[in-house]
C-alpha cells in the first residue's frame, strides 16, 4: 500500500516538475536603436519531429513600448497539430501594445516574431512550460532584428474576452467586431411594409429625424448602442435601396412611354407630310 502511495506521489511530483514556471527566460531592450525588420525571439522549444504534439507553453511578455507610450502585457499559447500551428493557437493582451505576432518553425525550433518597429521598447519574457517541457527548452533564448525565414508560419489572432467594460476616454482599435442578431435583411422579405415616402417626409418634417432612429437629444442623453444602431442604419439603407429600385422601374416605364409617344408623333408627322404632298399634287 505504501509503495503504491509512493509511486502515485512520484507521478504527481513528476507532472509538477515538468510543468514549471520560468521567470527569467529572456530580457530585451532596444535602447532606442532603430529596428529594421522586427523582434525575433529565438526559443529553444523544439518543433515536434512528427509534426504533432510537443510542448504547449504559455509565454508571457511584459514591458513598455516607449515609442507608443503603451505598456506591454501579452500572453501567447500554441500547439502543433498535423505539421502546423493549431487554429486554437492565439495571443491575448492586457496592455496597450498589440503588435502583429507570427509563430514560425526555424531550424527545427519555434520562434516568436513581433512584427513591429516601435523605438525604445523593452520587455522580459516569462513562461509556463507545458506537460512535456524540459528545463533546456527555456534556457539560452536569444533575439535578433531579422525577418521570418521559417517554412511553417502562423499569424496569431488576439482573443481577449471581456464582459461589461467602461472606458472613460478614447477607445482606439484596429478592428471592432460586433456580434448581434437579428440583422436587417427582413426588409427584403415579401411581406415587408415599406413606408410610403409621403409618410417619411411628414415624419421628418415634424420630428427632425428618421423614423425608428433616436433623435440627437436622445443619443446625447442615453448614448448609442453601436450594434443596434448599425442594424437600424442598415435597415434604412435597405429601405432606400428599395425606393431606388422602384424609382428605377418608374423611370424605365416613363422612358418607354416617352419613346412610344415619340414614335407615334413621328408616325403622325409622316402621315401629315404625305397628306400635304398629296394636296400639292
Amino acid at each position: 500500500m505504501m509503495r503504491r502511495i509512493f509511486l502515485l506521489s512520484m507521478i504527481l511530483l513528476g507532472g509538477i516538475i515538468q510543468a514549471q514556471i520560468y521567470d527569467n527566460v529572456l530580457s530585451f531592450a532596444s535602447y532606442c536603436a532603430p529596428i529594421n525588420y522586427g523582434i525575433k525571439i529565438k526559443t529553444n522549444i523544439p518543433y515536434p519531429a512528427n509534426g504533432s504534439g510537443g510542448d504547449m507553453p504559455t509565454i508571457n511578455i511584459e514591458g513598455f513600448a516607449y515609442g507608443q507610450q503603451k505598456s506591454i502585457g501579452i500572453n501567447i499559447n500554441w500547439y502543433v497539430w498535423q505539421n502546423e500551428f493549431y487554429y486554437a493557437s492565439n495571443a491575448s493582451s492586457y496592455g496597450g501594445y498589440m503588435p502583429k505576432i507570427i509563430l514560425a518553425k526555424e531550424n527545427d525550433k519555434i520562434v516568436i516574431f513581433l512584427d513591429d518597429k516601435t523605438y525604445c521598447i523593452s520587455f522580459r519574457v516569462k513562461a509556463f512550460g507545458g506537460s512535456y517541457s524540459q528545463n533546456s527548452y527555456y534556457q539560452g533564448w536569444t533575439y535578433a532584428d531579422e525577418p521570418v525565414s521559417g517554412t511553417i508560419t502562423k499569424t496569431l489572432s488576439y482573443k481577449n474576452a471581456f464582459g461589461n467594460v467602461m472606458v472613460d476616454g478614447k477607445l482606439e482599435a484596429k478592428e471592432v467586431k460586433v456580434t448581434l442578431t437579428p440583422t436587417a435583411d427582413f426588409v427584403f422579405e415579401k411581406g415587408y411594409g415599406l413606408p410610403k415616402l409621403e409618410e417619411v417626409e411628414k415624419f421628418v418634417k415634424e420630428n427632425k429625424h428618421l423614423p425608428e432612429i433616436a433623435s440627437a437629444k436622445e443619443m446625447e442623453k442615453e448614448g448609442v448602442n453601436v450594434g443596434e444602431f448599425q442594424i437600424k442604419l442598415l435597415q434604412k439603407i435597405e429601405e432606400l435601396t428599395l425606393y431606388s429600385i422602384d424609382l428605377n422601374k418608374e423611370n424605365k416605364e416613363q422612358e418607354s412611354l416617352i419613346k412610344s409617344q415619340a414614335n407615334l408623333l413621328k408616325s403622325l408627322n409622316e402621315r401629315l407630310e404625305k397628306i400635304e404632298k398629296a394636296k400639292q399634287k
